[in-house]
């Protein structure tokens, strides 16, 4: 058919309000290493280079997510986040479908000690959301989160790591400590370069004369 399966062209949605944050909010695809019959080759370069553009800005918080059901190996979002961020100090990772790994497994096992930077360690850490399956799409938001409470209280996730590495209200408090952090330590880098804007205008503004 012809349909270009990914784009660099970029969907913004503003919301605008009074009681609002002024925050920004990017939804990437994940990078994968190779095509199919539903994507090329040349798609995984742009998808990469699409994701990579956005991790490089400097101001950014990186939100490095893995599935629990897909070898570490074949996910190399975090290598990227520790390459583009060797500080640490704007990556979270974040570990997803938790309940699509065998209990007892293996690899229940290794993500776990993920969760617990006992592996690829980060300074701010690893959470772990259940979100909704096929099955359960239709579930409103009040459902949704009963079912991740009632699965992380009834999983190893829910004996072994601590509430607050767990769930959409505590990834929630986590990201907003994060970001105001991220902003007071930027804001004085923040400042030079409004300053610095500020003395170019007026440099072009001289040059135009009256």
């Amino acid at each position: 058919d012809g349909a270009k399966t990914f784009s660099n062209d970029i969907l913004r949605i503003e919301c605008m309000s009074p009681m609002a944050s002024n925050l920004t909010l990017v939804d990437l695809p994940g990078i994968f290493a190779s095509g199919d019959k539903n994507q090329s080759e040349d798609d995984a370069k742009m998808v990469q280079d699409l994701v990579l553009s956005y991790m490089k800005q400097r101001r950014s918080i990186i939100l490095a997510v893995v599935a629990a059901d897909t070898s570490f190996a074949t996910q190399p979002v975090t290598k990227f986040a520790r390459e583009i961020d060797p500080t640490g100090n704007r990556t979270l990772g974040l570990i997803t479908k938790p309940d699509k790994v065998d209990p007892g497994s293996d690899s229940e096992q290794y993500y776990l000690e993920m969760t617990q930077n006992k592996n690829v360690k980060l300074k701010l850490g690893w959470h772990v959301l259940r979100n909704k399956s096929f099955n359960t799409s239709d579930d409103t938001m009040d459902e949704r989160d009963e079912r991740e409470i009632s699965f992380f209280k009834e999983s190893a996730w829910g004996r072994t790591l601590d509430a607050s590495q767990m769930g959409v209200k505590p990834l929630r408090k986590r990201l907003t400590q994060i970001l105001w952090q991220h902003m007071k330590d930027c804001l004085p880098e923040v400042k030079y370069d409004v300053q610095i804007g500020i003395k170019d205008s007026t440099t072009k503004l001289e040059q135009l004369g009256k």
